[in-house]
């Protein structure tokens, strides 16, 4: 399966190619946002069709961190609305729309957590039992590590 989310370079960068589209991340405030003309493009929409649907979430607090209204100037000199889109916000657009290249993202940032998960597993015991939380438990207590602390 043909990779579709990855960094640009070797080493961290701004830019991520998203289904064969390099995207462009702001870093303000150390959050990470790019902009909805990147995501129209990244998934080959109108970018009208973006802000439309952006304009369809409840306005709440989520909403309201993750999708900041700004203005650009377009070739005309005529003032333009868009947002700043973070991780979570890119994430919540990919998720509601339908299609095969949508499905794909889909698919590739859920194989992406998994990866995460299961790299997190190997670094981190989590007892799956109250058995093995007693037995974590004692072996910590032997290797002379600080007793967990139950609430």
């Amino acid at each position: 399966m043909q990779n579709l989310i990855s960094t640009k370079g070797d080493k961290m960068s701004n830019a991520v190619i998203i289904n064969n589209c390099e995207v462009e991340f702001e870093v303000a405030n150390g959050e990470a946002f790019t902009t909805s003309l990147n995501v129209a493009e990244v998934f080959d929409k109108q970018h009208k069709h973006i802000l439309a649907k952006i304009g369809e979430f409840p306005q709440d607090i989520f909403n309201g961190s993750n999708f900041r209204l700004v203005e650009y100037t377009d070739k005309k000199g005529e003032s333009r609305p868009y947002f700043l889109v973070s991780k979570d916000g890119f994430t919540l657009l990919a998720m509601s729309f339908n299609g095969e290249r949508f499905y794909k993202f889909k698919v590739a940032y859920i194989n992406a957590f998994n990866i995460m998960q299961t790299e997190l597993s190997k670094r981190y015991a989590v007892p799956r039992s109250f058995t093995e939380a007693l037995q974590l438990q004692a072996n910590r207590s032997v290797r002379g590590a600080a007793p967990c602390r139950f609430a």
